[in-house]
Parts: structure tokens; C-alpha cells; sequence
């Protein structure tokens, strides 16, 4: 475990020490139910709550994974280089030129 996780585990921990009173909790649970069973007993109709549609849950790895195939098939395909003769098989050619030509490749006005 990295030693972040231990310090917030440690701290989540810290909130739940002392002493447990109960009282300070309420079964909610418990108390719908009965309400339920009080209408039912009642005469009451029972209308149900509405259920919401569970929230979309997206897996960020695969939405990762799908947006990163995606660019990199959209990609060009890289150049081929070519490679040409090296060592004693290699030829030196001295190419000449101007010395204006010469000034402007040693400091470019862009």
C-alpha cells in the first residue's frame, strides 16, 4: 500500500473510535416499513415511490483505451526511411556556394 492510502485509512478509522451510543442512529428502514403496514392496516392505498434510472456508470480504462485505439487508427502511417550507403561505401560531395547563401543558412530572418 502506497503511504497515502495508509494515512486516510488511518484517518477514516480515527472518526469511528470512542464510545458507540446507538441513540444516535434511527432505523429508517424499520420506520418506512411500518408506516407501510399502518396505511395497509388503515385502509390507506399505498403508492409506491418513483424509481429513478440508475446513473450511467462509465469505466474511465475502457473509455481510455476506445479513445486512444480511436486517434491512433485515425494516425497517418509513419514515413519509411530509407538508408543510405555508410562507411568506405559512402561518397563526400562538397557543394559550393555563395557567401550571401552562406549568411542567410547561418542566421535565418523567419
Amino acid at each position: 500500500m502506497k503511504p497515502e492510502e495508509v494515512k486516510l485509512a488511518k484517518q477514516v478509522i480515527a472518526t469511528f473510535e470512542g464510545p458507540l451510543d446507538l441513540a444516535n442512529y434511527k432505523d429508517e428502514y424499520r420506520e418506512g416499513l411500518k408506516r407501510i403496514i399502518e396505511a395497509n392496516i388503515a385502509g390507506e392505498g399505498i403508492v409506491a415511490p418513483a424509481v429513478e434510472a440508475p446513473a450511467r456508470v462509465v469505466n474511465l480504462m475502457d473509455a481510455l483505451k476506445k479513445s486512444l485505439d480511436a486517434v491512433s487508427t485515425k494516425k497517418k502511417k509513419p514515413a519509411k526511411a530509407t538508408v543510405g550507403p555508410t562507411g568506405s561505401e559512402a561518397q563526400t560531395r562538397v557543394i559550393p556556394i555563395r557567401s550571401s547563401d552562406a549568411a542567410e543558412i547561418v542566421s535565418p530572418t523567419r
